[in-house]
């Protein structure tokens, strides 16, 4: 075992490892702890700190505080288990942060030796003790970053960040102690399951249950100082998480029978596919992500959306996808193209463009979007009805519904009907038209009823070739319109619309969205 080394009033610390003798001394300097076994200390009673003679054949002995968690001559096998964990994933980060869990029977071998530090030195203060897990990172995280090949940063600045969890083999028999101290308090939290979920030893109640207990209590039922170890804490799994990436483009819909996120009711699914899961799957296959982890690791986030028999056309629809715990961080432009062609399997349905590395921050845009961006319409819409002279027609006539009475009957827009909305227009231009919506029938099952205000900023009629009965109309609206219940007012609950405006009925035939007024993503 490491000498022993005393401290102020000149208490022995036998069973202490080198680097805890360093921490219960209130020593700060990160350079003291990541020296190597063969190194010896610098500026710091460098007799002290050697070790004794060992042969070889001589066992390791644990240290009763940090439980071999600081002692090199443990750290092989971890080192190993994190260098395997990187090269398993193929994490390409250039920089780590490292964290530790570590058996909460430290807590109580901490705590013991603070009450023998405090009987045999009056001045001892627990105030000054350096915490395992920074100790831990100042020396294991040294070794960490030569195993693995990168810079160790804090967890501010890195994104990826190497968890070790650890156990003790006799962490609950001596956590089982505090039973017997403290019988109540146990008693009291077996009676309150669904408030410590039937976990007795947290980290959190430890610490509080040891705050609350007498000394003479505690060494009644625990050694003061701890006994030796057999073994040393143990590495169980290594846990490797990333901060998410984000990639940002824009998507265009070809299809009128295509959701943009899976639609499912009661369990089923009612359309086969979606835009999302179009454009998850290359990344699914990249990444190699599990399908049963797919809504755990990937993140749909578009700017509005469109309804399934809407299209989306001109330059798109600007859309994200955060990428949670990824291991390819940074994605080449060949690589991002690659990706966007497997997106591009299916022409029938989308089509993405500049697909590219977006910053978190950028998701700021694209929602504010929602709000504050325009979009540019084309409607398709057709006259439903047409005065008929009471004279010209017969109840008796039993041909009502042949070709040449429904020709006669069918309604057809004439040129005045295209003056009427665009010089309704133009003369609205400058502030163009404020109409009130009530949520739509179509969609009140699923959001609330509220009365919305929105601005229709142009429009414009056009006539169908072929078509009398038909026309289309180009609107620039703000965000957040409902566009087919402008055109055939919903039953009164938007207004003006369209129908009010012509004078007579029109309905809606198909939609597309034309473009999305928002710059996003911000690089070419």
């Amino acid at each position: 075992m490491e000498g022993s080394m005393e401290l102020k009033g000149g208490v022995p610390l036998q069973g202490c490892c080198r680097r805890c003798r360093l921490r219960l001394g209130g020593l700060r300097r990160p350079d003291l702890y990541s020296f190597t076994e063969s190194e010896k200390s610098t500026n710091f009673d460098s007799e002290s700190l050697e070790t004794e003679p060992r042969t070889k054949k001589s066992k390791i002995s644990v240290c009763i505080c940090c439980l071999g968690l600081l002692q090199s001559e443990f750290w092989p096998a971890m080192l190993d288990a994190v260098k395997d964990k990187i090269l398993q994933n193929g994490y390409d980060s250039d920089t780590f942060a490292c964290g530790l869990s570590y058996p909460p029977s430290i807590l109580m071998r901490e705590h013991s030796i603070n009450l023998h530090m405090k009987e045999t030195d009056p001045d001892w203060k627990n105030d000054n003790l350096v915490p395992l897990k920074q100790a831990w990172k100042w020396s294991f995280g040294q070794s960490m970053a030569t195993t693995t090949n990168k810079s160790l940063d804090s967890g501010a600045i890195s994104q990826f960040l190497i968890t070790l969890h650890t156990k003790y083999k006799e962490d609950q028999q001596e956590l089982e102690s505090l039973k017997s101290m403290v019988p109540q308090v146990f008693i009291d939290r077996s009676k309150s399951f669904k408030k410590y979920r039937g976990e007795d030893y947290s980290r959190v109640s430890i610490d509080s249950t040891l705050s609350k207990i007498e000394p003479s209590t505690f060494k009644k039922y625990f050694s003061c100082p701890p006994k030796e170890p057999e073994n040393p804490a143990e590495c169980t799994h290594v846990e490797c998480i990333h901060n998410p990436i984000y990639l940002g483009g824009r998507y265009i819909k070809f299809s009128r029978e295509l959701s943009q996120t899976p639609w499912i009711v009661d369990g089923k699914r009612i359309m086969e596919g979606s835009i999302q899961e179009i454009i998850f799957q290359p990344i699914v296959d990249f990444y190699k992500i599990p399908t049963d982890s797919i809504d755990n690791r990937l993140k749909f986030i578009s700017s509005g959306r469109e309804d399934v028999d809407v299209r989306c056309l001109g330059n798109g629809r600007p859309f994200a996808v955060e990428i949670y715990n990824p291991t390819v961080t940074k994605l080449t432009p060949e690589q991002l193209q690659l990706i966007t062609r497997s997106m591009d399997n299916q022409p029938d349905f989308i089509k993405v463009t500049n697909l590219q590395l977006i910053q978190r921050s950028d998701l700021q845009v694209l929602k504010m979007g929602e709000e504050v961006k325009t979009k540019t319409y084309i409607a398709l819409c057709i006259k439903l009805e047409n005065k008929v002279n009471s004279e010209n027609s017969n109840p008796e006539d039993k041909t009502i519904h042949s070709n040449e009475v429904c020709d006669r009957l069918k309604p057809v827009l004439a040129v005045e009907d295209f003056d009427r909305i665009n010089m309704y227009c133009e003369n609205l231009n400058e502030v163009g038209i404020m109409i009130t919506q009530k949520t739509p029938l179509r969609v009140l099952h699923r959001r609330p009823l509220l009365m919305r205000s929105r601005k229709i900023h142009q429009m414009h009629a056009s006539p169908v070739d072929g078509k009398p009965n038909m026309f289309t109309v180009e609107l620039t609206t703000q965000a957040g319109t409902y566009i087919k219940e402008f055109v055939h007012g919903d039953f009164g609950r938007t207004t003006p619309n369209l129908s009010q405006i012509l004078g007579f009925k029109v309905d809606i035939l198909a939609l597309d969205v034309k473009s999305v007024n928002l710059e996003w993503p911000t690089k070419p």
